[in-house]
């Protein structure tokens, strides 16, 4: 069973950028070093939590499923 996605959703994910859209996309995310601090710190502790790769594929696993049920 495929999720069902909200239309304005689709559309804004399947838009094309042009390259010079996408490198300003691209740095207005990197410039904001508070949201890049807090990345960096959500990544540490997911690591922490979750030490090897078949501990975080299995929480993927587990959360996509949570998804997935959720919709039906």
């Amino acid at each position: 069973m495929r999720a069902r996605v909200h239309p304005a959703a689709k559309a804004l994910l399947e838009r094309e950028l042009s390259p010079q859209e996408f490198d300003a996309e691209v740095a207005a995310a990197l410039s904001d070093a508070d949201r890049m601090a807090s990345l960096r710190e959500l990544i540490a502790w997911f690591k922490r939590r979750y030490p090897t790769a078949d501990q975080r594929l299995a929480y993927a696993r587990r959360k996509h499923a949570q998804i997935v049920d959720s919709q039906r």
